[in-house]
Order: C-alpha cells, then sequence, then structure tokens
C-alpha cells in the first residue's frame, strides 16, 4: 500500500514540475501532509538500502 501511495505522490510531483504546494493542492492534502509523507518514504527508502 506505501508503495502505491509513495507512486501517486511521485507521479502528483512529477506532474507539478517539482511545486510541492501545487503537488499537494492535486492530491487535495496539506501541505505539512505532503511533507509529512515524503520524509516517511525518504525513512523507508534509507532502511531498504541500508538493512
Amino acid at each position: 500500500m506505501r508503495r502505491v501511495e509513495a507512486d501517486i505522490i511521485s507521479r502528483a510531483l512529477r506532474d507539478a514540475g517539482g511545486d510541492r504546494r501545487l503537488a499537494a493542492q492535486k492530491l487535495d492534502i496539506g501541505l505539512s501532509s505532503l511533507y509529512r509523507k515524503l520524509e516517511e518514504m525518504e525513512s523507508l527508502a534509507a532502511g531498504r538500502i541500508d538493512g
């Protein structure tokens, strides 16, 4: 499920040209929620690399 969420967020960021505020609007979530989700994604990716 997290992989699907990560794909959706990545696609929204790409479609928004990297503009996180616009991506959050497109996803209908708050900007702080987007930042939190991005942090979670980075932590998971780092865990996979380190683990």
